[in-house]
């Protein structure tokens, strides 16, 4: 298709010819179907005959291009040119090679046609176009910087440019945006100077040009890149004071859209930051009256009403996603598996026991029950429900871990060590079944060189683990090597908060070591953890008299 500008002033020539001269009958040539180049043309002087002719040959050629016969049309602007060999009719030619995708003679036509009219945004852009078919792009850019100096109030042509420089001159590229955005609050320019600044990693530049385009266009899809620009951004007080209106204003799924956004980042960030967010409180009961269909919306928001503490809400959040539920098994798992988390752990058993009719072959309701009963201690209620995760797959590490630590706990030594060397059949290298076997060992005081190398991997795979530095050094304390334990055992205490059975141990060993000051320490810092430790007392008692 033409240009406006150049073919305006085919018309006009047209209309010239028109003027001049009426359509007489004339014979038309017969034309040999061939791609003719510029250098085939010998250009004539004019002639009685010569406007006409060129009058009717450009009229066909100007017909067939407007009914996408772009072969036929060159043909005709190719015998114009006989008779005109203005630039007009050798961008008319360059125009339709290029519309055929025959660039290399398209190039040659317009760069012709470039060297009579050098001034000329039709060519010019025409050029520039071939030229980047051909991956030239410090040519069309140089065009376009011609283009946009020859008019350089033409927005148009200024956004080209930008899009020109965004690869290669990132900064002039957003110049040229905040150019035209200087005259005007263009929604398309805001987007791509937005991206520009995102793929830049000008984050706050990125959000405050979402927010100039969102205040233009209220479109939900914008405002879901607004909301996830403040959530990675961490300005989770502009995310809510966006949402809570959308909630009367969006559609259901768009506001639930919004709200998932933010509700599942907030959810992985640690309580200290949630409690700085004000607004969090009264953003969750404005969305608890909000009907939705969906759990997973209620299921969000109820984790994040447990994290800051809000129970009544989190219950109500709950009730409704499990009302929702219906037969998806994803919503039990979640839920008991965040309870777990959390440590509410007759959560976790009330839960699972109302959906373990309705998926008898789940392993995991089972195992999740039986951790939770065991993390409260009560190992007797924690062993049928892992023996039936056992029945249900006897291929399960996880269960046949959970069955070793309990049957450790109940004093069934050689249950619990087959539980575990079962485990290990299945994951060898497991730091935590490695740790809890050699720990077992080493208290029993067997096979210690084999609990030695278990202890040994455990601390490879975690070398900051405490729980797994204490194993390694009374591994070693069992061996006598005292001088080992002591290395191991106040590492554990500088890498975390030492627990008191990790300070009864470095008091054992300092004491063996000769060093009763430094044994006294240690054991009545144990004792302030755990007062009621009988064995500490004792050893304090020994040590005081």
């Amino acid at each position: 298709m033409f240009n406006v500008t150049l073919y305006s002033r085919l018309l006009l020539f047209l209309g010239i010819l028109f003027m001049g001269i009426g359509f007489g009958a004339c014979s038309t040539p017969t034309i040999s179907k061939r791609i003719i180049t510029p250098r085939h043309f010998s250009f004539q002087t004019d002639s009685s005959q010569v406007v006409k002719r060129a009058k009717d040959y450009v009229i066909r050629g100007s017909v067939l291009q407007m009914q996408e016969l772009y072969a036929d049309a060159i043909l005709e602007f190719q015998m114009a040119l006989r008779y005109d060999s203005s630039e007009v009719i050798l961008y008319a030619i360059a125009k339709n090679y290029a519309l055929l995708n025959k660039n290399e003679i398209a190039l040659e036509y317009a760069r012709m046609a470039y060297h009579k009219d050098s001034t000329s945004i039709p060519i010019l852009s025409l050029l520039a176009d071939i030229l980047e078919r051909n991956d030239e792009m410090n040519d069309v850019i140089e065009l376009y910087e011609k283009i946009s100096a020859l008019e350089p109030d033409n927005h148009d042509h200024i956004f080209t440019l930008a899009q020109l420089f965004e690869e290669s001159n990132p900064k002039r590229s957003v110049d040229l945006y905040k150019r035209i955005l200087a005259f005007e609050e263009d929604e398309t320019t805001l987007w791509f100077l937005s991206q520009l600044y995102r793929n830049t990693g000008q984050y706050t530049n990125y959000i405050e040009t979402i927010e100039r385009l969102y205040a233009l266009n209220s479109d939900i899809r914008v405002a879901n890149l607004l909301v996830q620009g403040y959530v990675n951004n961490s300005t989770y007080k502009k995310a809510i004071q966006l949402i809570l209106p959308l909630e009367f204003l969006a559609h259901s799924d768009d506001f639930e859209n919004l709200n998932s956004t933010l509700t599942e980042a907030l959810v992985d960030l640690p309580d200290s930051t949630l409690q700085q967010i004000s607004t969090l409180d009264s953003f969750l009961f404005q969305s608890s009256k909000h009907i939705s269909a969906d759990w997973k919306y209620y299921f969000y928001n109820g984790m994040l009403s447990e994290r800051i503490h809000d129970t009544i809400l989190s219950e109500i959040y709950f009730s409704k996603a499990i009302q929702l539920n219906g037969s998806s098994i994803e919503l039990p798992l979640r839920l008991s598996g965040f309870y777990l988390q959390q440590g509410k752990f007759l959560s976790v058993i009330s839960l699972l026991q109302k959906f373990t009719s309705d998926f008898p072959q789940e392993v995991r309701f089972p195992l999740f029950m039986a951790i939770a009963f065991s993390s409260m201690n009560n190992f007797q209620d924690a062993l049928p429900l892992l023996r039936q995760a056992i029945q249900l797959d006897s291929t399960n590490f996880d269960a046949w871990t959970q069955i070793g630590i309990v049957y450790d706990h109940l004093h069934f030594s050689d249950s619990s060590d087959a539980a575990y060397e079962k485990a290990l059949q299945i994951n060898a290298t497991s730091p935590l079944v490695n740790n809890n076997y050699a720990y077992s060992l080493s208290v029993r005081q067997t096979n210690l060189h084999q609990a030695l190398t278990m202890a040994q991997k455990a601390v490879q795979a975690q070398p900051l683990n405490p729980s797994f530095l204490d194993t390694y050094a009374w591994v070693h304390f069992q061996l006598g090597n005292y001088d080992k334990a002591m290395e191991y055992l106040e590492k554990a205490v500088e890498y975390s908060e030492p627990s008191a059975t990790i300070l009864e141990h470095l008091g054992d060993t300092y004491f063996r070591l000769g060093n009763q000051n430094k044994a006294y320490e240690a054991y009545k810092n144990a004792l302030v953890k755990s007062p009621e430790r009988h064995s500490v007392i004792e050893r304090l008692q020994k040590l005081s008299k």
